[in-house]
């Protein structure tokens, strides 16, 4: 399914079933709430045209964790990719 004339695009994300957050569909957990998303099978989700689909690496700060050496966005608690807890 495709959505013409620039307005809105679709995505893949995983909803989140505790918090309802919509993640990147390659990462294992919530970025909001740490809860696994690895038994969450991605869905379509419609994104206005002018909304990105991922962060941009270049304004954002980025953590790496110190387990998997993996970037992660700011304010997350835990490894998006080896749930370590981030310090």
């Amino acid at each position: 399914m495709a959505i013409y004339g620039g307005l809105n695009r679709l995505v893949l994300v995983k909803i989140c079933p505790t918090c309802e957050f919509e993640n990147l569909p390659t990462i294992p957990f919530c970025v909001q709430c740490c809860d696994s998303l690895v038994s969450v099978v991605p869905t379509e989700s419609i994104v206005a045209a002018n909304m990105p689909c991922e962060p941009s690496l270049g304004t954002e700060v980025r953590i790496v964790c110190p387990d998997c050496k993996t970037e992660n966005g700011e304010g997350v608690v835990r490894c998006l990719y080896c749930d370590c807890v981030m310090c």
